[in-house]
């Protein structure tokens, strides 16, 4: 199998800068050096403000198709989020980390308004949740989220650090969503299930590392506030996903 359409029309939507600068991934993708908790957890706050305050704040906005998109691709960033501070060391004891998985999954997959918005609900109770309650499956990177809407989120997150790399009026949130994508460069490199063989694995393996490593540095720019570092950075950037869709989008 091949990846799906939806991928490859990113191709399409990302900026043809994909000239590789013969940096090479730092091998195994570490969670420990892409985020702190507290970096997990102010970015999945900053997904539920955004859900919250553009997507999920009129009904009839989720019968618009682009913007019900949007609003599955943020909760599958929450999942993969949740994902990764389950498996962070010191993580907030009163964040409900499974618990929050399972209400981004809940946004990714509504069929209606108000499945999304009580999905978000209990992402915003589960930031704060002084008991733990319920019983929620552990799940391994490659069980989680859905790899198009991951992807989709992607995009949408390179779009929006298009508008501010030259010129950040947050640098800490603009880091939060590039570190983001580094998150979710761990669920696509457990989708091996796109590659044929062992040389084909280890490609796939290869282009989720490097855009791992690429955006991890953006974040990092973005944080530090080095405008030229981070604008260079984001220019580089899409050579791995470019790389990656043309050697396994459909054909």
């Amino acid at each position: 199998m091949r990846l799906h359409h939806t991928l490859k029309s990113l191709c399409v939507l990302v900026p043809l800068l994909f000239l590789f600068s013969g940096a090479a991934p730092e091998g195994k993708m570490s969670l420990e050096k892409t985020a702190t908790p507290q970096q997990l957890v102010n970015a999945i706050r900053r997904h539920a403000d955004t859900l919250s305050e553009e997507y999920l704040n009129d009904p009839k906005r989720f019968e618009d198709n682009l913007i019900r998109d949007k609003i599955t691709a943020k909760g599958g960033a929450i999942e993969a989020l949740a994902q990764a501070l389950e498996q962070a060391k010191n993580a907030p004891a009163e964040v409900h980390a499974l618990a929050i998985r399972s209400a981004g999954h809940q946004i990714a997959t509504a069929e209606t308004f108000q499945q999304a918005e009580d999905g978000l609900k209990n992402v915003i109770a589960n930031l704060s949740a002084q008991q733990k309650t319920g019983n929620f499956q552990e799940l391994t990177w490659g069980e989680v989220g859905d790899l198009p809407n991951q992807m989709e989120e992607i995009n949408y997150l390179y779009q929006g650090l298009r508008r501010t790399v030259r010129r950040s009026r947050d640098p800490e949130a603009d880091a939060l969503d590039a570190m983001t994508v580094a998150i979710l460069a761990f669920p696509t490199e457990a989708n091996e299930n796109y590659a044929f063989d062992d040389a084909e694995i280890a490609e796939w393996k290869k282009y989720s590392r490097q855009m791992h490593d690429d955006f991890l540095a953006i974040a990092k720019a973005m944080r530090e506030e080095d405008t030229d570092k981070a604008r260079e950075l984001y220019k580089n950037a899409p050579r791995s996903c470019a790389a990656c869709h043309d050697k396994f989008r459909e054909e």
